[in-house]
């Protein structure tokens, strides 16, 4: 820090901290909570090496006039991962799911995509799906659990193949082992839970013979494999080894279910026969796509029953619920159609932050979505243009500051993790070439470019970042 310091003169002292994680251009927001260790209430000793979360699971599930309605929290009915850890600073909170699906549900004809793929049992979301997509490209969207994510923490995922969205959100990617075990899955078929198209879904232990309850259990197979040679050339490069969900494809007859992970037969639930999706221990894991349609509630975004009761921003569908309460940026106040406080004109603000004029969304991917909305100030942000009276400076000190910033932001854009700026020990004239423009490899020392590699921030939405994702080689967290 001692370089940095002289660049602007001792006068700053410590207000310099300030600036290290404020970006010119690509906002890099303090923390709004700590990434170290839980609290001591949520470090209590559970079954299974667990943690065990702070509040009560709360599921509700009713049938009625032809849908079957999911009210829940959210809050897992089992021990989870550390959560803030080291690959998810996140802190698993409650939700406000309301989620409908039809009892009856009927094929599409359609091969459908997209949204939370469904809800547990208890209450949990199914959202198997990845932000991350190589240079914005959503032919190649990274996987969570295999491939290059799979080997660099899966994205923070504990246990149960769950991990926590910023907004307090805890989803399955994957089998969900402690919800599993108190179903007794290998002793007999689990309804793990429902398909935003209505269908059930279950563990990966079903009937040998699909239509004979009196046949035995048999662990099922998914039909997917992972493609042989090497990616086309216009696409990431490299074989095909599960990085991305295009790495994947579906062999008919290649293992006991369908492209959609799913089969008919005979459940103890519905004994006349059903069509029912397959959670797998092979890719996908977690259905990826519908066989019926899924209902809105299970979209993301603004006008989803369920994401939008978590407040980003909160709302009913069109026509549906009004003023359902807001979410995290907007607190428990209703507010018109459904939206909370939190949500203002340029985007919403996340971790309590009501929403602003809003950043501009990185790569066009900001929560604002499409029409380039993005978060207000989070938390602990120190507008740059801000400082130069909070602090007093002269104009001499202000130039300085201004070159700092934009080396600062230079970094920022390679996903260096700005708490580690002390250790580059940045010279004032690496500072100048930074500021002017220079690539950042061809300024630091092979010793930097160390420092630089092992301390790579957590992306936008709070996870490692992703090589060659959207917002350069730093890449966009989920």
């Amino acid at each position: 820090m001692a370089n940095s310091e002289a660049i602007l003169g001792s006068r700053l002292g410590r207000g310099v901290l300030a600036l290290l994680l404020v970006g010119a251009a690509a906002s890099i927001p303090l923390r709004a909570h700590s990434q170290g260790p839980p609290s001591r209430r949520q470090r209590a000793t559970v079954p299974s090496g667990g943690v065990a979360t702070v509040y009560k699971s709360e599921v509700a599930i009713e049938a009625k006039d032809g849908y079957r309605f999911i009210t829940a929290n959210g809050i897992p009915s089992h021990s989870t991962g550390q959560f803030p850890g080291p690959w998810n600073p996140h802190t698993i909170s409650p939700q406000r799911y309301v989620f409908r699906v039809p009892v009856d549900p009927k094929p599409s004809g359609a091969e459908l995509r997209g949204g939370i793929f469904g809800v547990a049992v208890n209450g949990v979301v199914f959202d198997p799906g990845t932000a991350e997509m190589w240079n914005g490209n959503p032919q190649w969207r990274y996987e969570a659990l295999s491939g290059l994510l799979g080997s660099r923490g899966k994205l923070g995922a504990d246990e149960n193949l769950a991990h926590v969205q910023p907004n307090g959100a805890y989803h399955y990617h994957g089998l969900p082992f402690g919800l599993l075990q108190r179903l007794d899955y290998t002793r007999k078929m689990a309804l793990v839970g429902y398909a935003a198209d209505g269908y059930p879904l279950y563990g990966p232990y079903a009937y040998a013979e699909a239509g004979n309850p009196s046949s035995g259990l048999k662990l099922l197979k998914s039909s997917y494999r992972l493609k042989s040679g090497k990616r086309p050339g216009d696409g990431p490069g490299g074989t095909y080894d599960g990085s991305f969900e295009s790495d994947f494809e579906f062999v008919k007859g290649g293992g006991d279910l369908d492209s959609y992970n799913g089969r008919e037969g005979v459940t103890p639930e519905y004994p006349q026969g059903t069509f029912y999706y397959v959670l797998t221990e092979d890719w996908p894991f977690v259905p990826r796509k519908f066989r019926g349609t899924p209902d809105p509630s299970f979209q993301k975004g603004p006008r989803g029953m369920g994401r939008g009761n978590q407040g980003e921003p909160g709302g009913g569908q069109p026509g549906g619920p009004r003023n359902r309460p807001g979410g995290p940026g907007g607190g428990p106040r209703p507010g018109p159609d459904g939206r909370g406080p939190g949500f203002g004109p340029g985007g919403f603000g996340e971790g309590g932050q009501p929403g602003g004029q809003g950043f501009p969304g990185e790569a066009g991917r900001a929560a604002g979505g499409p029409q380039g909305r993005g978060f207000g100030p989070p938390p602990g942000m120190v507008p740059a243009g801000s400082l130069e009276k909070l602090l007093d400076l002269t104009p001499a000190q202000a130039a300085k500051l201004g070159r700092l910033v934009k080396a600062v932001d230079a970094l920022g854009r390679e996903g260096f993790a700005m708490h580690a700026l002390a250790e580059l020990k940045l010279t004032p004239t690496q500072v100048d070439r930074l500021a002017k423009g220079e690539a950042v490899g061809s300024v630091l020392t092979a010793a930097q470019q160390k420092v630089l590699e092992a301390n790579q921030r957590m992306g936008p939405h709070g996870f490692p970042g992703v090589p060659g994702g959207p917002g350069g080689p730093g890449g966009s967290g989920r």
